[in-house]
């Protein structure tokens, strides 16, 4: 047969669009993406979908060696708490989100921490989908996801890598809905463990010390309100900057891997901006099929008594430059 649209492929396959693209993302099955923006899929002839052991992705495995391990990570300690900006002096501080690892953009990432051993800001906080966590996707349709302690161990040894280029930072790390797919498979499909495991003491954040915040609490510092982001609509700075109106405040939040600001001037001159930042993930995962707008970046701030001015990094071709510097 020839390249035939998604529902055709999904009629003919006896399987949920979905899973298409999770099958083309794993190279299981060709796709196209055509000039007027339709996926299609090229069938081969095959009456059943392309074989490759498909699983339901679970936080718990039957190995035991690895549950004694994942055993050995919990602690049943509080996490440790963010800290208050300074009162008096100045700042530096950064925000990067979405890095998604272990599929993170390696060139993106390693410009982002030359620029980190660089700057040494004071304040690094981590946005939110730093982990991928396929483990616990309840999508379906992902051949031989990677297993919970695998997916810890990726995520552990990027944030002991943060850890080394900025050793005397305060470092907050702000839960976002990939980090929260923990507690929601939990709760869906083991609600006995439900608690059990928190994502904070598998990631020894204690240790690496580093604060966490739990999906969707917001975070401030400064005059600055951090949280991952709520939406993902056109005009997602101008509607997160609304959802503040009665602080008016900066707002810095990530989740939708594409830049935006929107800028709002009170009375006296003052002025309160949105901030939505860029990703440090692969901008083209195959099950994107060639859709643009993600982009990579970062944002800065400098805050002196109390009071911010930020900066949108944004690289190309996975560069920047900062301060007369390049980086990447």
């Amino acid at each position: 047969m020839p390249w035939v649209k998604a529902r055709e492929a999904a009629a003919h396959f006896g399987c949920s669009v979905r899973n298409l693209s999770h099958m083309a993302r794993d190279g299981r099955l060709e796709a196209r993406r055509t000039t007027h923006g339709h996926n299609e899929y090229l069938i081969n002839g095959a009456s059943e979908a392309p074989s490759a052991p498909l699983r339901a992705a679970t936080p718990i495995g039957d190995d035991r060696d690895a549950l004694e391990t994942l055993a050995a990570r919990v602690r049943h300690e509080p996490a440790r708490e963010p800290a208050r900006a300074p009162e008096a002096g100045a700042e530096l501080g950064c925000w990067v989100s979405d890095v998604h690892v272990p599929d993170h953009d390696v060139r993106a990432t390693s410009a982002w921490l030359d620029w980190l051993e660089h700057a040494q800001p004071g304040c690094v906080v981590l946005g939110g989908d730093i982990a991928e966590l396929e483990s616990c996707s309840q999508h379906g349709g992902i051949a031989q996801p990677a297993s919970l302690l695998e997916d810890c161990e990726a995520v552990e040894g990027f944030l002991r890598g943060v850890r080394k280029r900025a050793p005397d930072a305060e470092i907050v790390y702000i839960g976002g809905n990939h980090e929260d797919r923990l507690r929601r498979i939990a709760v869906a499909q083991a609600p006995t463990l439900s608690g059990a495991m928190d994502l904070p003491s598998l990631l020894r954040l204690d240790e690496i010390r580093i604060s966490y915040v739990p999906y969707p609490s917001s975070y401030d510092r400064a005059d600055i309100r951090f949280h991952h982001g709520r939406y993902q609509c056109i005009h997602h700075a101008k509607k997160h900057l609304e959802d503040e109106h009665h602080q008016w405040r900066h707002v810095v939040y990530g989740h939708t891997h594409r830049p935006q600001t929107y800028t709002v001037g009170l009375r006296g001159g003052r002025t309160v901006t949105a901030w939505g930042a860029g990703c440090l993930r692969t901008l083209e995962p195959q099950w994107r099929l060639g859709k643009a707008g993600w982009a990579h970046g970062f944002i800065t701030w400098e805050t002196v008594e109390g009071e911010s001015t930020l900066s949108q990094v944004l690289m190309s071709d996975r560069r920047f430059v900062w301060r007369g510097r390049r980086f990447g």
